[in-house]
Order: structure tokens, then C-alpha cells, then sequence
């Protein structure tokens, strides 16, 4: 709604005329997923709560940026949107930086007190994401992408793989784990996707 010319204010008009072109095409299994760059500050433009089926989540990590930290991000769209379900789209690349000390620490097996090494592994983050979806009871589903932000497999987008860092594949599975278990998440789903998925509702049954 914002490209060639838009302004943000153009995007509820917009989203109401996609939605009306689908009910008027009579498509009743379609879930209308909003997707903002940050979600848990998003209310002057983001559509009514009644137009909104779902909010996606996207955590991408950037290496030797500062990296989101989990709980915080999603609680903050658990509060912007209440009772929408929450989708996550998440990979991550290298390691990150200060902020990210904080996600090592959270582990049951570091010292009190022990901020943990200057930098993060990927793994650590993804374990503290899992940790955070793990936790709520709102997460419908989980994707992780093998391409990163480019949104597709290629020899330069390795390092966002799911198999590449130490520990990266085991924490991405446990991940993976955390977004298809738990109670109060019936039609939660999760997977890995090696292009960005584009017009799916990450396994919300309809």
C-alpha cells in the first residue's frame, strides 16, 4: 500500500478493498495475515481488529547487528493485537551483539549473575526464541527461512541455513518443536521453507 507513490495512511483503505474483493468472490477459506515491520507498534496504520485473522511476526538477524530479543517481541504484538493468533517467520545469520547477551544467560546451565560471552551464537538465539513460543499459548505457527531475508536457497544466503553455525540444526529442530506443540494451539503448525512463503497463513485452520 506504501510502494509507487502510496502513503501509509492508504493501507486500511487498501486492505479493506482486498478483503471485499474476496468476499465479494465468495472465498471463505482464505486467512487475512497483517504483517507489519514491527508489530508491537503498529496502530496508527494497522487495519480494525475485526479485518486482522492473524499477525506474522518476522525476526530477522542479522549478523553483528544487536538481535531482537524474543519474549519482548512477541508479547509486544500479543499486546498491540490481543486474541490474534501469531505467526512467526524467523532465520538468522552469524552472531549478534550486545543486546543479544542477554539470550546465552537466559539457559538453565549459566551462573546467576553471568552475562555470557560478548556475542551470541545463532543457536543461542534460536533456543531463546523456542523458549519464548514455547511459553505462550498463541502461536499458530512457526516458519523457519532457509534463505534469510532474500527468501530463497542460494550458495551466498548459506549462512541463514538451518544447518549452518554450531548447534544451528538441533536448535532450529527445537524450535520447530516448540511451534507445532503445546496445549491451547490446536492447528499450530511448523517448518522450515527454503523460499519465503508468500499467502499462507503458516497452518491457521480455516
Amino acid at each position: 500500500a506504501v510502494a509507487r507513490g502510496g502513503i501509509p495512511e492508504d493501507v486500511r483503505p487498501a486492505w479493506a478493498h482486498i478483503r471485499a474483493v474476496f468476499h465479494d468472490a465468495g472465498a471463505t477459506n482464505v486467512a487475512f495475515v497483517w504483517e507489519p515491520a514491527d508489530p508491537g507498534s503498529d496502530r496508527r496504520f494497522s487495519p480494525p481488529p475485526a479485518a486482522i485473522d492473524a499477525v506474522a511476526v518476522t525476526l530477522f538477524e542479522y549478523p553483528g547487528t544487536d538481535w531482537t530479543q524474543p519474549t519482548a517481541a512477541l508479547d509486544a504484538a500479543a499486546r498491540e493485537h490481543p486474541g490474534k493468533p501469531l505467526l512467526i517467520l524467523a532465520s538468522a545469520a552469524g552472531e549478534g551483539r550486545t543486546a543479544a547477551q542477554r539470550f546465552a544467560a537466559e539457559g538453565p546451565s549459566r551462573p546467576r549473575g553471568d552475562p555470557g560471552p560478548p556475542e551470541v551464537a545463532k543457536a543461542a538465539w534460536l533456543d531463546s526464541l523456542a523458549r519464548a513460543v514455547a511459553r505462550r499459548g498463541d502461536v499458530a505457527g512457526v516458519v523457519y527461512a532457509e534463505g534469510g531475508p532474500l527468501g530463497r536457497s542460494t550458495p551466498s544466503t548459506r549462512a541463514w541455513s538451518a544447518g549452518f553455525g554450531p548447534g544451528a540444526r538441533r536448535a532450529v529442530a527445537a524450535l520447530l518443536r516448540a511451534g507445532s506443540e503445546g496445549s491451547g494451539r490446536p492447528g499450530a503448525s511448523a517448518h522450515t521453507a527454503a523460499s519465503r512463503p508468500a499467502g499462507r497463513a503458516g497452518g491457521m485452520p480455516r
